[in-house]
């Protein structure tokens, strides 16, 4: 049974369903037979010396015998993630660059292998050149979804399938995810026959005559054009060849449901931040700059009372508003009462030149260590509604 290991040195694996547009967000884990085959078919004409005549007949025998099943796989844990690019479309539109925004989605792989099965018997020499094959492989999917393959060798510790097709529901916890896969070679060249027996049915009798034989041959000859001569001749046509002639899908593909563990696969979310451990302090100093760096735009002295204020409706809303080194309030929000222990919120003018350029936070009952998040991750604050 040839098992394939792959794993991703960029910790990414860039890849969209058939029939999805990138901009959907949608990421094709695992990956599909078809797009796999594919792949080492393309490492043969980069890297394997194939020639335009084509894969030699031993890789054509490999590819009828692993297009004939449909491999079971061993997932890693991944994540869904994404990043959003603004792409310019060297268009004006007011004086400004016109831009379209595109969805960058890839699964996150920090740990483990794709393991890849095959229930099939490889002869040595197929198994020989299924090896060179994989070791050659650089990406899979996108140009920028590194990969390094190999095969398992014989009695290596694998790691148990959680990826595998089956019109039944294996049970609670797993989930269906559809994939392209080839048809196997005796199907495809059936349905193949299929369409020209129609064809022939169709196309006008050869009628005597040279011109007219050859014009019913061209005819003929057209309608055939959109069906490859093989199995293999319709794994290797691109993309522009099935646009033009109208494939939704590529001929010699199927669709196939898998079941996949629910968590080999989850979509990332915000993470709670923990707030480190911090001994108290009774005072912190913070710094006021301008986004243009100028002195001068800062606020003046008289505006004392309210920059205050605004610093600390941020720091509030930062820490919470029943923080009670901040707000001044109990867990009730009631006032605290007794001595002034609370934050006290001091503006300040260093350089004495009339412009407020420091803050001080200062807390007899001691800032901890929510408190000190609050205050280093204020960046601005705001005067709309002031």
């Amino acid at each position: 049974m040839p098992t394939l290991i792959m794993t991703f040195p960029g910790r990414r694996y860039h890849a969209t369903p058939w029939g999805h547009h990138v901009n959907e967000g949608l990421i094709e884990w695992p990956p599909s037979p078809w797009r796999l085959l594919r792949a080492l078919l393309s490492v043969g004409y980069t890297k394997g010396g194939w020639d335009d005549s084509g894969p030699p007949p031993l890789a054509r025998g490999l590819i009828d015998k692993l297009s004939g099943v449909l491999p079971e796989y061993s997932l890693p844990q991944a994540i869904g993630a994404h990043s959003r690019h603004y792409m310019p479309l060297g268009l004006l539109d007011k004086g400004r660059e016109k831009t379209t925004l595109v969805f960058d989605t890839w699964a996150q792989i920090d740990h483990g292998a794709l393991v890849v099965r095959w229930n099939v018997e490889l002869t040595d020499n197929e198994q020989q050149l299924l090896a060179e094959l994989s070791a050659k492989l650089g990406y899979l999917g996108r140009a920028e979804s590194w990969v390094e393959a190999r095969l398992a060798v014989e009695g290596e510790m694998i790691p148990e399938t959680n990826c595998f097709p089956n019109n039944s529901p294996p049970g609670l916890g797993w989930e269906q995810v559809s994939l392209i896969a080839p048809q196997s070679a005796n199907d495809y060249a059936a349905w193949r026959q299929l369409a020209v027996d129609k064809i022939a049915a169709d196309c006008p009798p050869e009628i005597e005559g040279k011109k007219l034989a050859a014009k019913v041959q061209k005819l003929r000859d057209k309608a055939l054009a959109p069906y490859p001569l093989d199995l293999l001749d319709a794994m290797q046509k691109e993309t522009a060849w099935l646009q033009g002639y109208g494939w939704s899908q590529p001929p010699g593909s199927q669709r196939v449901l898998y079941w996949r563990k629910r968590d080999a696969f989850r979509v990332g979310v915000p993470v709670e931040r923990t707030v480190p451990a911090a001994l108290p302090v009774q005072a912190m100093l913070l710094s006021l700059s301008t986004a243009t760096g100028n002195k001068h735009a800062l606020p003046p002295v008289i505006y004392t009372l309210i920059q205050g204020e605004r610093l600390h409706k941020a720091l509030v809303a930062k820490a919470g508003r029943y923080h009670r080194a901040l707000s001044g309030c109990d867990e009730s929000g009631k006032p605290l009462g007794g001595s002034h222990d609370h934050a006290h919120i001091l503006p300040l003018d260093l350089d004495h030149d009339g412009q407020l350029d420091h803050f001080l936070v200062w807390a007899p009952m001691g800032l901890d260590a929510v408190a000190q998040q609050a205050v280093r991750a204020t960046r601005k604050t705001f005067a709309k509604n002031d």
